[in-house]
């Protein structure tokens, strides 16, 4: 939080949020689709989104 300034600070915690709200929805679609998945295709789900993560900064 130091030495940075509060506008900085509100856009991180902004894209922080938005990451996390990303993050669950692909959770919960893992979990309402595990029955259906093997493990490999939900691992290949969250590398997705880690990839996409770098983009949204």
């Amino acid at each position: 939080y130091y030495g940075i300034s509060t506008y900085d600070y509100v856009i991180s915690q902004r894209i922080n949020k938005t990451v996390n709200q990303t993050l669950s929805q692909f959770s919960q679609f893992s979990l309402n689709y595990q029955n259906n998945s093997s493990s490999k295709q939900l691992k290949s789900i969250f590398q997705k989104v880690y990839y996409i993560r770098p983009i949204l900064f």
